[in-house]
């Protein structure tokens, strides 16, 4: 198992894609709740959960327990993601907000430029016409 949380954090992707069908269930006690039902394993930690205890990503489908496992409530649906996926949507997000940011800033670094532009050909042209009239 670390060899393969290793082998995720080094890809820089989520590699658990398994359904639930695909992930064995044993009766034994339940990792997060304690009851003793039917559990399955959370393909991080590998502690066994029951039903009513593990979430499906929905990014990578992997099956994991709720200590493994968080709801996104970015978007308008509650999303279930794995604490890999999540990771990487947090990275996306603060790139598009780091992108959005440059973006503004370079708005408005030209405003200024404009501006100044603008004020420079005001205040020349109040000189030009002040040597005209002084010439005269």
């Amino acid at each position: 198992m670390n060899s393969q949380k290793q082998q995720n954090r080094t890809s820089g992707h989520c590699q658990y894609l398994q359904s639930p069908l695909s992930t064995s269930t044993s009766f034994e006690n339940c990792w997060v709740c304690q009851k003793s039902t039917e559990t399955m394993p959370c393909a991080f930690c590998e502690h066994n959960a029951c039903e009513m205890c593990v979430r499906q990503c929905i990014k990578c489908l992997g099956v994991f327990c709720e200590f493994c496992s968080t709801i996104n409530y970015d978007h308008r649906d509650d999303r279930p993601l794995c604490l890999t996926c999540n990771a990487e949507e947090m990275k996306r997000r603060q790139v598009a907000q780091t992108a959005s940011l440059s973006h503004q800033q370079w708005n408005h670094s030209t405003l200024g430029l404009s501006q100044a532009v603008a004020w420079f050909t005001q205040m020349l042209a109040i000189v030009v016409d002040w040597v005209v009239n002084w010439a005269t």
